[in-house]
């Protein structure tokens, strides 16, 4: 989303309100970049600035916990992120899973029905770059060739990501 979980907008109430009731009745619910935030803020945690800046590109990801939804047990993953907001405190009992240099809380659960991550498992490389163009007038000249190396060089285990947030629904 090119907003923010702080704007003020009539849709970002209605779906705050719709994770609070999907939580009632203990469905599942996959938070994915401003899901991930908002769901962080709707139960007690705190999104703000990325105190790096501009999280553009692909990124290591460390896999610090494992949950029997991920078959695939890999030690690190890559995914492509495309933030300047992160979740700075993660709501009382998430537990985080996945973390990359600079973000400690890149991915964690919350109870056994919710699960969140920053990264973006359903977006190819050309997408990214399409994020890029519409964002480059907002980006310094080196945050934008700092972008553009990090997409191209970058890779994404989307298929790894994409198994375990559907085991994560069937669990």
């Amino acid at each position: 989303s090119p907003v923010s979980v702080h704007d003020n907008y009539d849709w970002i109430k209605m779906l705050s309100e719709f994770v609070g009731q999907a939580d009632n009745k203990n469905k599942p619910i996959v938070g994915v970049c401003f899901g991930h935030q908002l769901i962080a803020e709707y139960f007690g945690g705190v999104v703000g600035n990325n105190e790096k800046g501009w999280m553009i590109g692909s990124f290591p990801l460390e896999i610090k916990k494992k949950f029997p939804w991920m078959k695939n047990t890999l030690d690190t993953t890559d995914l492509y992120h495309f933030n300047k907001e992160r979740v700075t405190k993660l709501p009382k009992g998430a537990i985080s899973f996945a973390s990359t240099k600079d973000y400690p809380d890149f991915a964690y659960t919350l109870g056994n029905n919710i699960a969140c991550l920053q990264g973006h498992p359903e977006q190819p490389k050309r997408a990214m770059y399409n994020f890029l163009e519409v964002t480059k007038k907002v980006l310094t000249e080196k945050e934008l060739e700092k972008a553009k190396l990090r997409i191209e060089n970058g890779k994404s285990d989307s298929s790894v990501w994409a198994q375990w947030i559907m085991e994560f629904f069937c669990s």
